[in-house]
């Protein structure tokens, strides 16, 4: 990892150039999903305009996940977040995708809502290799339930937690430690005041830990977003937690969601973004887009390998305009940046990187001159 950011380091001084692979990727696994959520801009049931366009291909080709596969040694890059736009269960080989993956060394995570996990899923959850099992838990309550899953039958709130218990229990069977399952949940105004509880329930559910998420309301769901004094009590609350969690022996991400909330809404707006040198997503036609809340195409799996759309010249454009926020309000029309999801990562970089920044930019200068 060390040799990674050495590397990492060495690209920001290029400014364009990535002399390392992607840290992590996001693999679209399909677009289709079972529910509903009420702040999904894919497939909630009161959304008035989509941010993505249609396509015509709804799961991702074994054929497509085998040639990511294959590169993925070339670009030193070990872990992969299966998710996408729709629900990765129902995709017909998801086994064979997490087996893949896992063949190639990566550290691999699957996002889900967990209605699907009936006993044969359940199994190969546990017996597939995955590493981690990340259980999206909008609601805990029916009151939760009946604002963030609108229309949706009540009765999958129970079904899941038994999901996860069945889960956990198989674990117990098979003497396994993996999947690590994690609750996670974004918070909105309907469900942020129970995150005591969720704690709780996780905890007897057998899971590892709770992630809790910031909700993007991609601007068609504004009223269910929390206002800023809701976020500072919330925050307090969140601080309050950390000691619960710990006590429990429960993974947890406070320190991460605190500093996304204390950076804000639109911290893009005036800070650069690093994303094109650390991370990548790979649509489940082949496209490849910078991050989950970007449409913009760099290249297509279906056409050229990672490694050569990676440091391709429309890849080294992009990272060197969004080295500036400036740069990066000129690719507002295909991203939505707020409440980056990224933000963590993208601060981190920046909080050393602003220092070396200028010194290149001196010693740049002094070789023109020269």
């Amino acid at each position: 990892m060390l040799l990674k950011k050495i590397q990492l380091l060495r690209g920001l001084i290029n400014g364009e150039v990535a002399y390392t692979g992607p840290f992590f990727i996001n693999v679209d696994i399909t677009r289709r999903c079972n529910m509903a959520c009420q702040g999904c801009q894919y497939h909630s049931s009161e959304i008035r305009k989509t941010f993505h366009k249609n396509y015509d291909v709804d799961f991702i080709s074994l054929d497509l996940v085998e040639k990511l596969c294959s590169d993925l040694p070339n670009l030193n890059t070990h872990e992969v977040f299966l998710l996408g736009q729709g629900e990765p269960l129902l995709h017909p080989h998801i086994d064979k995708i997490i087996s893949a993956f896992k063949q190639a060394g990566c550290i691999v995570q699957l996002f889900t809502n967990g209605t699907l996990i009936d006993e044969n899923k359940a199994q190969m959850l546990v017996t597939s290799g995955l590493d981690v099992l990340r259980v999206s838990l909008w609601a805990i309550n029916l009151e939760e339930y009946e604002k963030c899953y609108p229309g949706i039958n009540p009765e999958n709130m129970q079904k899941t937690f038994e999901n996860i218990q069945s889960v956990h229990n198989i674990k117990i069977n098979h003497n396994r430690i993996h999947p690590h399952i994690i609750l996670t949940t974004p918070l909105n105004r309907h469900n942020w005041k129970s995150i005591g509880e969720r704690v709780r329930l996780a905890y007897n559910l057998g899971c590892n830990g709770v992630m809790f998420d910031v909700y993007q309301h991609w601007g068609e769901f504004k009223s269910d977003a929390l206002s800023s004094d809701e976020i500072s009590e919330l925050c307090l609350k969140l601080s309050e937690l950390r000691a619960d969690l710990e006590q429990l022996s429960l993974k947890h991400n406070i320190d991460e969601i605190l500093l996304r909330y204390r950076l804000g809404e639109t911290a893009w707006r005036s800070l650069p973004c690093y994303v094109g040198w650390f991370h990548t997503r790979i649509h489940v036609d082949g496209r490849i887009l910078p991050c989950g809340a970007c449409t913009l195409s760099l290249g297509n799996l279906t056409e050229n390998s990672l490694t050569k759309i990676w440091n391709s010249p429309e890849y080294r454009s992009f990272r060197n305009k969004m080295l500036s926020s400036q740069g990066t309000l000129t690719f507002s029309p295909h991203c939505y940046c707020d409440w980056c999801c990224l933000g963590k990562s993208n601060f981190r970089i920046h909080r050393f990187f602003r220092w070396v920044d200028p010194i290149v930019k001196k010693l740049n200068i002094r070789k023109k001159g020269a």
